[in-house]
């Protein structure tokens, strides 16, 4: 019954992760954009990214920071829900 529960709960995970995984990824744009306003904050931050990550036995997950803002041709502000991402 506990490696039922177990498999259950790896599913669910597993079925949420690509869609965390495009949230992260707006959200990291977005910070990286942040970067030439505060360095110094900046660069703190992104060891606490590397830090979660390596918690999260995803250290082959790195930041780093970039000689110019990320993916500058995107229009942000475009309004999205969660429920937008595709099953």
């Amino acid at each position: 019954m506990l490696l039922k529960d177990m498999h259950a709960d790896i599913n669910a995970i597993q079925s949420i992760l690509s869609k965390f995984a495009i949230a992260m990824r707006e959200i990291g744009d977005r910070f990286q954009n942040m970067y030439f306003a505060a360095e110094k904050e900046y660069m703190a931050v992104i060891k606490n990214c590397d830090d979660c990550h390596a918690g999260m036995a995803y250290g082959f997950v790195k930041v780093v920071k970039q000689k110019t803002s990320a993916d500058m041709g995107i229009d942000y502000k475009v309004k999205s829900k969660p429920t937008d991402v595709p099953k």
